[in-house]
């Protein structure tokens, strides 16, 4: 499972992750929810 570095995603950091397409849908959706609840 993926895991933040301490401190928790940037919204800079999300978005790199996002444009380098390597993380499938669901994964995204999941990472987009654990950013906005957290």
């Amino acid at each position: 499972m993926f895991a933040f570095p301490e401190g928790g995603a940037t919204l800079t950091g999300l978005k790199q992750l996002l444009d380098k397409g390597n993380i499938d849908r669901d994964k995204r959706i999941l990472l987009i929810q654990y950013w906005f609840w957290n």
